[in-house]
């Protein structure tokens, strides 16, 4: 028997390692023969070789009866190589057949979907679905791609369909409803879950996170102390990965949030090996790059106003990655690329190709950010900042950028992440708005009492916060306290707020506004209270742009000392508390004295003008001087 019939007797019998070595010889004696390279290729993609499978493929000829054939495999193979814009083409070669099948229709949308090209998915998807309506996995990729184009009730019920027979599909669902702003909904989906899959950690984290959302502290409480002893006897499953902006706030103590990132960071990590790299860069200005996905109506993208063009172009090269799914308008570096429909192996190929000295990454682990690439080690030394201020873990990292107020060079670092500090505050800043006047009666504010006020979102609360807020109130009499929360959160608060004794009647809560009228709104109260855990950032920003005093306590980790970060920046350290008695005391003393209040604001807008605050070449020089020590230039 030859080897080609000696291979395809091991195939046919699923015998697939027996086969392999035979149709390596067999096309060794005979390369031409395209029906061969195809069996082999085969043989290769069951192993689970997709990339020298993909390679055969390839060297299929067109005019071979073979060729079309391999059209889906090869994407298949290509696509699971993270080669998945490549693979678009020859999926839609294969369903240029007189009958194509529901499962290539689906092999196409979801490239598409991999590719950023929602709507196309969404018309592919449902090909497939109307030739074959039991496809799970179609039903699942077209609830991803609506998603991704907003369509979050028509997702739900592509979801729902799955979530029949796999419960897991509920997580989705859950994100789904949030999008819609039906918190409640998202938590009871999520307790469903919970109750059928409960040793699933990222159901835990994700369940607590939307309880915190809705400020029903007791509920998070619960959750996080299962989520403790759980983690206190096991490490979560390969397949079960918690998103770090779900537990970043949660109260589990250093070493339990360091394993859960480790963890995440293994789950990006597998598979990557890093792109090989020239251990001397090339002659000419450093090329610095920054990456992220926020550029478009976002926090961060709103902060790196001005930014990008406040860089010394004499002395470095800026090249700005754009990867969200819709460009941004970016102004000011000479080099902007839209890398949003790019896979992982794309764009750390594209990233590698650029020979960066140094690439930012300003997402993090956040929704959009793309670890994934960066995993692959595309730039001579990768950096984190903005996006995510707190430890990371994260192996493909050089190191991440703070400051010395969010992590102080005398203070023990918990996480393994080398500290950068800048000199000035880690927040860039646009330039500052003119401060807007008083109004009082627009907000229904009484012109005599000093009012108190919160403008963090409602999963930055905690009942040690609301416990101190109602002392403040007992012990100033005359202070009203205003809390501006989505609605969804109202009932949360109100009902912490009765357990604590706190008083309704001096309490005015409000809903989110456009940006404009939260300037308005801040400049008609007198103090604003920080959170404990998760403090203002871009927020204090705003609030010292309306002449609003930030009152802030500073905790152990990063993102408990972002308010810190911004008072020091403007000059005013007599605004940062030690411990929460202080916090109280210093509350009551200034909401007593309005006087005192009334010149503390003055000074507040004399120091935000007069401060590098909001200065984008301010950022941009100690950003630049980090990087010239960094390169030894």
């Amino acid at each position: 028997m030859n080897e080609a019939a000696e291979a395809r007797r091991y195939h046919h019998a699923a015998r697939l390692d027996d086969a392999l070595p035979h149709y390596r010889r067999a096309l060794l004696l005979d390369p031409s023969d395209d029906v061969l390279r195809y069996d082999a290729a085969l043989c290769m993609m069951q192993l689970g070789h997709a990339q020298e499978a993909a390679v055969l493929f390839q060297q299929i000829h067109p005019a071979s009866t073979a060729w079309q054939p391999a059209r889906a495999p090869l994407a298949i193979c290509l696509r699971d190589s993270h080669r998945a814009g490549e693979a678009l083409e020859p999926a839609r070669q294969a369903i240029t057949t007189a009958e194509p099948q529901a499962w290539q229709w689906m092999l196409l949308g979801d490239l598409q979907q991999r590719t950023g090209q929602q709507m196309a998915a969404v018309d592919s998807l449902q090909r497939a679905l109307a030739l074959d309506p039991t496809l799970l996995e179609a039903h699942h990729l077209l609830g991803l791609a609506l998603q991704e184009t907003g369509r979050y009730e028509e997702a739900i019920k592509s979801y729902e369909v799955v979530a029949a027979q796999l419960p897991m599909e509920l997580i989705n669902i859950a994100q789904c409803l949030q999008h819609l702003g039906r918190w409640e909904s998202a938590r009871d989906v999520l307790a469903q879950l919970h109750t059928l899959q409960p040793a699933r950690m990222d159901v835990m984290c994700w369940l607590a996170h939307v309880h915190a959302q809705l400020c029903e502290f007791d509920a998070t409480d619960r959750i996080v102390a299962r989520l403790i002893a759980q983690l206190r006897v096991t490490t979560p499953a390969a397949n079960d990965v918690p998103q770090p902006f779900t537990f970043a706030t949660l109260p589990l103590g250093n070493d339990l949030h360091r394993q859960l990132l480790d963890h995440a960071a293994a789950s990006i990590q597998a598979g990557r090996q890093p792109l090989p790299r020239a251990a001397a860069r090339r002659h000419g200005r450093p090329r610095i790059g920054y990456l992220s996905s926020d550029l478009h109506h976002h926090t961060v993208g709103t902060l790196l106003h001005g930014f990008f063009a406040a860089h010394d172009r004499s002395r470095f090269e800026v090249h700005v990655y754009d990867s969200g799914r819709q460009p941004a308008s970016i102004n000011g570096a000479e080099h902007i690329e839209h890398v949003g429909a790019l896979s992982d192996a794309e764009l750390a190929k594209r990233l590698h190709e650029a020979d960066l000295d140094i690439l930012i990454d300003l997402n993090g682990p956040t929704y959009g950010g793309r670890p994934g690439a960066l995993a692959y080690r595309p730039a001579r030394m990768q950096l984190g900042w903005l996006g995510y201020l707190s430890g990371q873990q994260s192996p493909w990292l050089d190191g991440i950028i703070l400051d010395h107020s969010l992590a102080p060079a005398d203070t023990s670092w918990p996480f393994s992440d080398r500290v950068l500090r800048l000199a000035g505050s880690v927040f860039p800043a646009a330039e500052p708005h003119s401060p807007p006047g008083r109004d009082r009666a627009r907000w229904k504010l009484p012109h005599a009492s000093p009012v108190a006020a919160s403008f963090n979102s409602s999963h930055k609360l905690s009942r040690s916060l609301l416990e101190c807020w109602t002392q403040i109130l007992r012990e100033a009499p005359d202070a009203l306290l205003l809390v501006c929360l989505a609605p969804q959160a109202h009932r949360g608060f109100l009902q912490s707020w009765d357990l604590l004794g706190g008083d309704r009647d001096r309490l005015r809560l409000l809903s989110p506004m456009p940006a404009e009228q939260y300037l308005e709104c801040m400049a008609s109260c007198d103090l604003f209270l920080d959170a404990f855990n998760y403090q203002a950032g871009a927020t204090a920003i705003d609030a010292a742009s309306a002449g609003l005093p930030l009152l802030t306590c500073p905790g152990e980790l990063p993102l408990s000392r972002l308010g810190s970060s911004v008072n020091r920046q403007l000059g005013m350290p007599e605004l940062i508390c030690n411990g929460h008695h202080d916090y109280v005391q210093r509350a009551v003393t200034l909401l007593r004295n309005p006087a005192a209040l009334s010149e503390l604001r003055q000074r507040v807008t004399v120091r935000n003008k007069d401060s590098a605050l909001h200065s984008a070449a301010r950022a941009a020089t100690d950003l630049q001087a980090l990087y010239q020590d960094l390169l030894g230039e």
